[in-house]
């Protein structure tokens, strides 16, 4: 079933150029704007909130760090690996289950949220736009993103229950 909404998914950003160069670009540039949100978050946090930089700092470390360790326990290959798509950019990462930049992304956008409710709804909505174009550029399967972003969710309620 995953894969077959991934192929779905996948071939429809095929047939519309447009939207898989929109979904390129946003996976071409969500590493980089997410690092620069959160490094923001924490220059603020050092400033104005300083009783929550630890967590703002540790949440998303220890958060990134298991789903990476989670990625390496399950070992599920990428999408374009078992449908022998050709990508059009180099991908050397072989595995993709729970997605690192969905969960990444997530975990950011749901620190923000924590302190600026609006800024975080706007962040939360870039991270599922990261994961979109995750799926329609064809190295991840939507079940890789539900994952990166619950894998998130999980850590933000540690959040929420420790402060």
């Amino acid at each position: 079933m995953d894969n077959n909404l991934f192929l779905r998914i996948y071939n429809f950003g095929q047939k519309n150029k447009g939207l898989y160069n929109i979904a390129f670009n946003i996976m071409q540039a969500s590493a980089l704007f997410f690092v620069a949100a959160y490094l923001f978050l924490l220059v603020f946090a050092f400033i104005y909130v300083k009783d929550k930089l630890i967590l703002i700092m540790l949440v998303p470390f220890f958060c990134i760090s298991v789903n990476k360790i989670l990625r390496n326990i399950i070992k599920r290959k990428r999408p374009y690996l078992r449908n022998n798509i050709k990508l059009n950019f180099q991908r050397e990462d072989k595995f993709s289950l729970p997605s690192n930049h969905a969960c990444s992304a997530m975990i950011i956008s749901l620190s923000y949220f924590m302190i600026f409710k609006s800024i975080g709804i706007l962040l939360i909505l870039c991270a599922f736009l990261t994961g979109f174009s995750r799926i329609v550029v064809g190295i991840h399967y939507p079940l890789d993103i539900g994952m990166g972003f619950f894998v998130a969710i999980i850590f933000s309620l540690i959040y929420v229950i420790i402060i």
